[in-house]
Order: structure tokens, then C-alpha cells, then sequence
């Protein structure tokens, strides 16, 4: 599935295929972020988009994991 984000115009490419580890188990777990990070509800009420700051500060940082 291919679809553009209508703010940015930046094109993202999601999978609609269920995929199986190559243990061949499903442990239902999903995908483990590396980093968690938490918006508050002020940060959504004042516009301050925590993700992605947080992610410009990784790279700023280079910080890898």
C-alpha cells in the first residue's frame, strides 16, 4: 500500500501482509520499539509533536541504540 501524507507530501509504503518470524512462530508480540516515547495531552493540546522531536534529537545525537 503506497499513500502520501497530505501535509508533508511524503510518500509512505505500508504492508498489508502477515508475516511470520523465520523461527516460524508468531509470538503475537508485534514489533519492540527501541525507544519509547509518551505525548502527553498538552503536548497534543499545544501542537508540540514529542515523536518527532524526540526522533530530530536521535539524529542531532547520533544515537543509534
Amino acid at each position: 500500500m503506497l499513500f502520501e501524507l497530505p501535509n508533508t507530501k511524503i510518500n509512505i509504503q505500508n504492508s498489508a501482509q502477515y508475516t511470520v518470524r523465520p523461527a516460524g512462530y508468531d509470538d503475537e508480540r508485534g514489533v519492540i520499539p527501541d525507544f519509547k516515547v509518551a505525548p502527553t495531552y498538552l503536548d497534543f493540546i499545544n501542537g508540540y509533536d514529542k515523536v518527532l522531536n524526540y526522533t530530530y534529537w536521535l539524529i542531532d545525537e547520533n544515537i543509534t541504540n
